[in-house]
């Protein structure tokens, strides 16, 4: 009998070759993503400034040395000085003004010459997601703009 042609080898073959593809697909399927928090008061008033309480989420494909999201007027709303690759979350207040809000993204990356990219999903309470990303290599700084209907459906909106 020849074991190279019997069919009992061949399933034997496929068997091994699909356990082996296991491991690797459970680990990127089945794993949960770290997933790191803050916690921020659901409203923040300053001076008669309110904020709209939400979530960012920010999604790396490569370990970054530093990070910070700031709006516009300077207000910084994240900032730490090591991320790995992965998704981060932390609760965040914020103003949008007309329904816009615009952040300026830094992050350095650890290998200054490969190409990457950063996903960041706002998720302000009672309104739609929205996610924008940016792609670079090294470091990345970037104008990221979301724009929310201040009224959906015609309601109060937020």
């Amino acid at each position: 009998m020849n074991w190279f042609t019997s069919p009992l080898a061949a399933t034997i073959v496929v068997v091994a070759v699909l356990a082996s593809l296991s491991v690797p697909l459970r680990r990127l399927t089945g794993d949960r993503p770290a997933v790191s928090q803050s916690r921020v008061a659901d409203t923040v008033v300053e001076g008669g400034d309110e904020r709209i309480a939400g979530v960012m989420r920010l999604r790396l494909l490569a370990p970054a040395n530093s990070l910070e999201v700031a709006t516009t007027e300077g207000d910084v709303l994240w900032r730490v000085d090591r991320l790995e690759a992965g998704e981060h979350e932390r609760n965040v207040a914020f103003r949008a003004d007309g329904g816009v809000l615009e952040v300026f993204v830094g992050v350095e990356f650890d290998e200054p010459e490969a190409d990457t990219a950063l996903f960041l999903t706002v998720l302000p309470d009672g309104v739609e997601e929205m996610t924008r990303y940016a792609i670079g290599a090294g470091r990345i700084d970037d104008l990221l703009v979301y724009e929310w209907n201040p009224h959906p459906g015609g309601g109060d909106g937020w």
